[in-house]
């Protein structure tokens, strides 16, 4: 019998399993191992990916504050600079006048600057012309300064300099001389030459001050009497002006109130026809009685209320009140066709934008016609935007109202434009009239004007006769008519009326020789 052949085995240990954990355990060794290399490699992947998100992300961030940074800095220059001329503004002037408050043993001045007649330029021009005028002009007053003082805008065609430090006043005004022979050299804009004066106002910064805006008031209060002093012109703040001024503002509130509580009132004086001897018309002046100071010549208030703005409704009041009484007089004594009343206008009146439909309704309110009224403008309105003027007295025209050149030959010349002018009279200046008969000089004005006026078809009124020696020149000049105190002084409303009805009580108008003693006669009781 055979058996199967078989191969030895041993018996399976301990020690016979040894190998094969050791082997399971290196197999599983390598598989972690390879995990871990897989793991790490995916972390590193994750890594790296990261350091670049975060080196994009810094890298905008950085670009963000960059520009943060830099808009900061725009934004500060904004807020510190003129954005036309790239000078200071009011705030950054304000505050390097504040630090230099706070240096000791340092003296400043402050300059204000204002620029004449500016407004022409940018009406004629127009204001990118103005704009390129007032580049100019900075760059002119960067150029007079050293390096530790400061120009700025302040706004407008007005500019302000602070010199730090200054060693007297002189200084001070020696910069003031420099601006305004600089600015004599014509500046061009449009192909033209721009001629450009300042004026300037100067203030001294002693210990008094310790605000910069109380020196700037000072400043502006200076540059104002510079200005009301004939322009081109520099004047030093003292305490006098401020005092003038503190009595400018009262009288301005006065008037204010006066306008409103119709405390003002209007005088007539009669203009005379020198061919007839007979009474042809009234200019009609108002006339301010102060509570406090009394009569107030209307040399001081007219210019304070075209200042102010005050002009448009006293303006208002007077053609109203005129009309209502004009009204009032030819519904009891008839006059004549001929008879007109004269009023003074304002360039500003002229200037407000209503000024057409606020004649026209008061000429509809009262009743009365245009043919009745005359208004009289000075020569000098005409250097500002003649062709809008030319326009605007053309309406006027068209409703029947007389138009007058009154002052004429003392303000600037428009004889350029006289031909286009549509006035019906020239109204010589009582400075011409006060002399005559003294001399040829005067005479031979007078004269010239009547021919002018005659030539231009235009009839001519003569302002302040005071003396039958000048009333016999005008006569023998050809003047066609004349106002003054040889006549009448500015009557009150109802010795007007009184004078109306002496005149016009007969079918034939009485010789002014004669109303004249009957006038005289009543005035005496």
């Amino acid at each position: 019998m055979e058996y199967p052949s078989c191969e030895f085995r041993p018996p399976l240990t301990e020690k016979t399993l040894a190998p094969m954990d050791v082997y399971l355990e290196l197999q599983a060794s390598r598989e972690t191992i390879k995990a871990l290399e897989e793991k790490l490699g995916y972390q590193a992947a994750e890594i790296e990916e990261a350091k670049r998100k975060l080196v994009q992300e810094t890298t905008e961030r950085l670009k963000v504050e960059h520009v943060l940074e830099t808009e900061r800095v725009q934004l500060k220059h904004h807020s510190y600079h003129d954005a036309l001329t790239q000078l200071a503004n009011r705030k950054l002037l304000i505050e390097r006048i504040a630090q230099s408050f706070q240096r000791k043993n340092t003296q400043i001045a402050v300059l204000l600057i204002d620029l004449d007649r500016f407004r022409v330029v940018n009406d004629s021009l127009g204001y990118s012309a103005g704009d390129r005028i007032l580049v100019i002009i900075a760059q002119h007053l960067k150029s007079l300064l050293r390096s530790t003082d400061t120009v700025a805008r302040l706004g407008g065609d007005e500019f302000a300099l602070l010199l730090e430090p200054i060693q007297q006043q002189g200084d001070a005004i020696h910069c003031a001389k420099r601006i305004i022979q600089a600015l004599q050299l014509p500046l061009q804009a449009e192909g033209q030459d721009i001629f450009i004066t300042p004026s300037i106002g100067i203030v001294i910064g002693t210990s008094e001050y310790d605000q910069p805006a109380d020196l700037l008031r000072d400043a502006d209060i200076a540059m104002y009497y510079a200005k009301n002093s004939g322009k081109a012109r520099y004047a030093m703040f003292s305490q006098e002006m401020y005092t003038q001024i503190l009595t400018q503002q009262q009288m301005e509130q006065d008037l204010r109130q006066a306008i409103e509580q119709q405390q003002l009132h209007i005088c007539f004086q009669p203009i005379i026809c020198l061919h007839t001897n007979k009474l042809i018309g009234f200019e009609a002046l108002v006339r301010w009685n102060h509570p406090v100071q009394g009569i107030i010549p209307p040399c001081h208030f007219i210019p304070l209320a075209e200042e102010t703005g005050l002009i448009i409704p006293l303006g208002e009041w007077v053609l109203k009140a005129t009309c209502e009484y004009f009204v009032q007089w030819h519904t009891d004594i008839e006059l004549p066709d001929d008879f007109k009343i004269s009023i003074n206008i304002s360039i500003k009146q002229l200037q407000y934008p209503q000024f057409l439909k606020q004649i026209t309704r008061i000429l509809k309110q009262t009743g009365i016609s245009g043919e009745r009224l005359r208004l009289e403008l000075t020569e000098s309105v005409f250097m500002d935007n003649p062709e809008f003027l030319i326009l605007l007295l053309t309406k006027l025209r068209k409703k029947g109202i007389e138009l007058s050149i009154d002052d004429f030959g003392t303000g600037y010349s428009s004889l350029s434009y006289l031909h286009r002018l549509p006035v019906n009279y020239l109204k010589i200046d009582q400075s011409f009239i006060s002399s005559l008969g003294q001399g040829e000089e005067n005479l031979a004005i007078v004269g010239t004007i009547l021919t002018l006026s005659r030539q231009s078809g235009l009839g001519a009124i003569a302002e302040g006769v005071e003396t039958l020696e000048q009333l016999e020149c005008l006569k023998s000049l050809g003047c066609d008519a004349a106002q003054g105190y040889l006549f009448a002084k500015a009557l009150p409303q109802q010795l007007a009326k009184k004078l109306l009805q002496l005149a016009f009580s007969e079918d034939v108008p009485t010789p002014w020789v004669h109303l004249h003693e009957s006038l005289s006669s009543t005035l005496s009781n």
